[in-house]
């Protein structure tokens, strides 16, 4: 890779940083293979709208060199990849879900919002529901006292 494809990579990285609300990063314990790091790219594009790569650590820290990215290059060992995604939630049920089936993968970090956090911090995002289902059951609290009502108003008009 010569130097201009460094520094394209470089910028590629930074902006995608910036334009995602989590960062997670993964390690690879050895023997993940290219049909699974598929499987995890493709579930976290379709689950999470986000992205999966791989990309040299030496690449993604000057990339989060003098951003608040910044304190993730203490994490930058070994073989690690990344997923950048716009719903924190989502993405992190999903990586969680794909660690635990295939024991090659473990979160190690990452970053939502500005903040970074821990591991724990996101298997306990991924228990949490997602946007979609809080949405849902908001809907669904909204409209309960409206079914009680109309409810109500047909056992009476039966009698």
């Amino acid at each position: 890779m010569n130097r201009i494809a460094k520094q394209g990579a470089v910028e590629r990285i930074r902006s995608l940083f910036e334009s995602s609300e989590v960062v997670i990063l993964t390690h690879n314990k050895g023997g993940l293979t290219v049909s699974a790091a598929n499987d995890v790219r493709k579930s976290i594009k379709k689950e999470a709208d986000g992205k999966y790569f791989v990309a040299k650590n030496t690449l993604v820290k000057i990339a989060v060199k003098g951003t608040c990215y910044e304190s993730l290059s203490e994490l930058l060992t070994g073989p690690v990849s990344v997923v950048c995604a716009n719903e924190p939630t989502t993405a992190a049920k999903t990586l969680i879900k794909f660690c635990k089936d295939d024991d090659k993968l473990e979160v190690i970090g990452g970053v939502i919002g500005k903040e970074k956090v821990s591991v724990g911090h996101i298997n306990m995002l991924a228990t949490l529901p997602s946007l979609n289902e809080l949405r849902a059951k908001l809907l669904s609290v909204i409209q309960e006292p409206a079914r009680q009502i109309a409810r109500v108003i047909a056992l009476h008009s039966e009698k």
